[in-house]
């Protein structure tokens, strides 16, 4: 992870940084700071518990020797061999306090710091995409019309609150946005259908993304293992087993990111160049 700026930052070089990719970016890049540091941050200590359990073993073996030698010598020696031996099987005791300071789940720490960062990266890329499909519609609200495929759910105490157009506009997109958050298997169709924003060529493969979120799934609801659901959603995977754990390595989550850094920005130069034109896109 020492390489974050030159794998992630330079993918944003150029691109206009206007929202939400803007928060999109600080939030990956902060991920990947996570990563690195709280990555070698348990490393480092777990070497550390090692080292003095190591060093425990060691005096302890040399204590043996030396009351060994004691048993073997002649009186004058024998007070002082076992001095010596207490002296180290009382740093012995010191070194196994220390040692037992340390959590003893540093280990299950840095099995779960991947898939936590994971899921906290599908998260920020679902805010992304439901934010796009807020600002869109906040650009041009006659798309609510064509977009909406149900009637509306707006809770009529708030419409009847609303003072103003702008306030009943802002609820319908709230409503739009709920609705295309509770069906995710439909977002990349209502980009293309209805705003011109083709994910498919962006040229990351969307069976792919699928992948992610099919185990970020899992991972949240299934403790890492793969059902039925992952397996129906990510067809052409044929190694995957059901029962098996999804692994999520470091290696996997740092392919996500560049996956769904990638998308997400060639979403949002789309959304530019369609939609944002005159804003702070330009």
């Amino acid at each position: 992870m020492a390489k974050k700026e030159a794998d992630f930052g330079g993918l944003f070089e150029g691109v206009s940084l206007s929202e939400p990719l803007d928060t999109f970016k600080d939030n990956t890049l902060a991920l990947t700071d996570i990563l690195s540091i709280g990555s070698e941050g348990i490393k480092t200590r777990i070497e550390k518990v090692n080292q003095l359990l190591l060093r425990a073993e060691e005096l302890t073996d040399s204590a043996r020797d030396i009351m060994r030698k004691s048993e073997q010598t002649d009186s004058e020696k024998v007070r002082r061999l076992e001095q010596e031996a207490q002296r180290r099987m009382k740093e012995v005791d010191s070194l196994y306090r220390e040692a037992s300071k340390w959590p003893k789940t540093m280990k299950k720490a840095l099995q779960l710091l991947a898939p936590i960062c994971f899921v906290y990266l599908v998260t920020i890329w679902d805010a992304f995409v439901l934010d796009t499909a807020r600002r869109i519609l906040q650009v041009h609200p006659q798309y609510l019309l064509s977009t909406s495929t149900s009637d509306s759910e707006i809770n009529k105490a708030s419409l009847w609150n609303a003072n103003t157009i702008e306030e009943v506009r802002s609820l319908m997109i709230d409503d739009q946005v709920r609705k295309l958050d509770s069906d995710r298997g439909k977002l990349a169709q209502v980009f293309e259908d209805y705003w011109g924003i083709e994910w498919g060529e962006s040229g990351v493969s969307l069976d792919s993304v699928k992948e992610i979120n099919a185990r970020r799934d899992i991972w949240v609801h299934n403790k890492g293992l793969i059902n039925q659901q992952y397996l129906n959603m990510v067809k052409e995977d044929n190694s995957s087993k059901l029962g098996e754990v999804a692994e999520i390595t470091e290696e996997y989550l740092i392919r996500a990111i560049g996956i769904l850094a990638g998308l997400a920005i060639y979403i949002h130069k789309v959304a530019c160049d369609k939609h944002y034109a005159g804003t702070d896109c330009s």
